[in-house]
């Protein structure tokens, strides 16, 4: 366990709030790493538990240098993410959740992992899904999406048709923070936000060997019902999402994005030149995501018989095919 001469530094970015049953393992299993970071970054979220006394004491034993603040007032998840990411001093921030365990090589193959390529600005690794006793569901996380296109060519296509990265399997370079913060915290995710701007302004390597355990379990903040619900809870689930609400939302959220692209177009001389050839075709594909949502939205305004011709054409033209679920979203446009 050393940190490593001329080697990129590790910061690891920690948001919690009331984790007290899991925060001494996630800790422990970081301090215990093969590659050590060069620093903890935790910012709470004015936890009620005892959270921060569990961390005071992990602090007055740690080997490596922690910073802990306590948030004045609650900032909510993605704020409070936001927070830790923008106190990081190291060259790589590694995102952690509150509540799982990570591999002890973990750090050193993230590390590794960014040399690998050009321009590589994020990495992704797998887990192992398991409930609060380590017990396995028997699946990788990513496995259970079921992507066959979750390349590293083909993030950015994925990720307009479906937000499928977890925050706590992500590191990227700290040198791109200034295009990602602050966060819409709104309508994005902290780590959907962060991972789909990545996939536009750098390139993406996604490593497919488990680096940790991610537990699931009641109190899990930002539930994925591809993981936690039955079959029958995600027909339920997609059935709630057959209103109008869902699809504004949907439409001002690509909406965001194309003003934050926008916003980090006036900065791209900055990026390398590779990813400076890419932006106009990246670009134009997040722009046609957001005309996408927009007339998915406009249909809603119709009466179901008429939406028939409308959404027809689209499945024809492979609207749906690269911009939805396929034929998952046309049924739903028109049940909607």
């Amino acid at each position: 366990m050393s940190h490593q001469r001329n080697k990129p530094t590790i910061s690891v970015a920690i948001a919690t709030f009331n984790g007290a049953s899991y925060i001494s393992d996630q800790i422990q299993s970081i301090l215990s790493q093969t590659v050590l970071p060069i620093e903890i970054i935790i910012c709470d979220d004015l936890s009620d538990d005892s959270t921060t006394e569990i961390i005071n004491t992990i602090i007055s034993q740690s080997n490596v240098p922690i910073y802990f603040q306590i948030n004045p007032k609650n900032l909510g998840y993605v704020k409070n993410f936001e927070q830790a990411i923008s106190l990081c001093k190291g060259d790589i921030i590694v995102l952690s959740d509150q509540d799982n365990i990570w591999f002890p090589e973990r750090l050193e193959q993230y590390q590794k992992e960014f040399s690998s390529g050009p321009n590589i600005g994020l990495v992704i690794g797998d887990a192992i899904v398991v409930d609060e006793h380590i017990n396995s569901f028997g699946f990788m996380l990513y496995s259970k999406y079921k992507l066959p296109n979750a390349s590293p060519n083909n993030v950015l296509l994925d990720l307009i048709k479906s937000t499928w990265i977890k925050g706590c399997t992500i590191a990227f370079l700290s040198k791109y923070r200034k295009y990602l913060l602050p966060i819409n915290s709104d309508i994005w995710g902290h780590d959907h936000w962060i991972v789909f701007i990545m996939s536009i302004i750098s390139n993406i390597s996604i490593i497919n060997n488990p680096l940790m355990f991610l537990r699931r379990h009641a109190t899990t903040t930002g539930s994925d019902p591809r993981i936690d619900l039955s079959l029958i809870g995600r027909v339920q689930n997609k059935i709630l999402k057959l209103n109008t609400h869902h699809y504004r939302q949907d439409c001002r959220r690509w909406y965001d994005m194309v003003k934050q692209l926008e916003k980090i177009e006036g900065m791209i001389k900055f990026l390398q030149i590779d990813i400076r050839n890419l932006w106009p075709n990246r670009f134009e594909l997040v722009k046609k995501r957001a005309i996408f949502s927009e007339i998915r939205l406009e249909l809603t305004s119709l009466r179901k018989v008429l939406r028939f011709p409308h959404v027809i054409k689209m499945y024809i033209t492979k609207q749906y095919s690269e911009n939805g679920l396929g034929i998952k979203s046309a049924i739903r446009d028109i049940l909607a």
